[in-house]
Formats: structure tokens, C-alpha cells, sequence
């Protein structure tokens, strides 16, 4: 039993990223690439944004074939579409802990939206943009 929180608590530091046909976790270390979640895959997907909520041990991702923003647990359990109208162009994630709030870019629609995950109330934050890609947030200063 201690060698498997061993084991849980040298994976804590792992790099996220989305390869388009997947969702992966790997660690740090270069020498091995062996996922340390479940990989999510689908088809027909075609996954872009990403983020990881410690505190939930789940991670975001945006699937812009299925036009759906999920969260899921990194076990592979517990995936629940969080928004799935007016999402069709998600290319980036970013999850604020502290406010609880999932906002991401949508070039379709030309805007950062947010969502909070205590209530699922959405709304654009921001209209009119030119071709909005990434997005990063900061949530000890807001």
C-alpha cells in the first residue's frame, strides 16, 4: 500500500497535451513516455483545449468534432459534458481553482467565454476578437 502513494505522489508533476486523436499525460521524465492517466480517445474526436484541476484530479479538454467540453476524472471516470451549444471552435482551456471558473478561446465565435463550474452558468466575457487562440489565467491575482 505505501508503495503505491509512493508511486501517485512521483507522478504529480506530468505534462498534459492534446495530440488531436488524444488526451495524455506524461511524466517529466524523458526516458519513459508510459502514460500516467488514462488516455481519452474517441472517434470521431478531435481534442484541442486542455487543463487539470488538482484539487478534483480531473482534467478539461475540448473535443471540436463532437463540438462538447468535458471534465473527467484522470482515472478515466467520471466524464461529464459540461458545455456542448455554441462550442464548435474550443481551441484553448483554462481553469481558475480558486474562482472555480472554466473560461476558454472560440475563434468560430470570436470570443472568451467562461463557465462556472459551481452554478454551470456561461457567458462570453469577451466579443469581437481577432482569431482568440490561447488563454492563460492567473488565479492568485483574478
Amino acid at each position: 500500500m505505501h508503495s503505491s502513494v509512493v508511486f501517485l505522489t512521483a507522478v504529480r508533476q506530468f505534462l498534459l497535451f492534446s495530440s488531436q486523436l488524444a488526451v495524455r499525460g506524461i511524466p517529466f521524465n524523458l526516458s519513459s513516455q508510459e502514460d500516467i492517466i488514462l488516455p481519452v480517445t474517441g472517434s470521431p474526436s478531435y481534442f484541442v483545449g486542455v487543463d487539470f484541476s488538482a484539487e478534483d484530479d480531473a482534467i478539461f479538454f475540448s473535443d471540436t468534432a463532437k463540438d462538447i467540453i468535458y471534465k473527467q476524472k484522470v482515472d478515466g471516470t467520471g466524464r461529464e459534458i459540461l458545455a456542448a451549444n455554441r462550442v464548435e471552435g474550443v481551441e484553448d482551456l483554462a481553469y481558475d481553482w480558486i474562482s472555480k471558473n472554466l473560461y476558454w478561446t472560440d475563434p468560430r465565435y470570436r470570443s472568451i467565454s467562461v463557465l462556472r463550474l459551481t452554478d454551470k452558468s456561461r457567458r462570453a466575457i469577451i466579443r469581437n476578437l481577432n482569431n482568440p487562440r490561447a488563454i492563460v489565467v492567473h488565479p492568485l491575482i483574478g
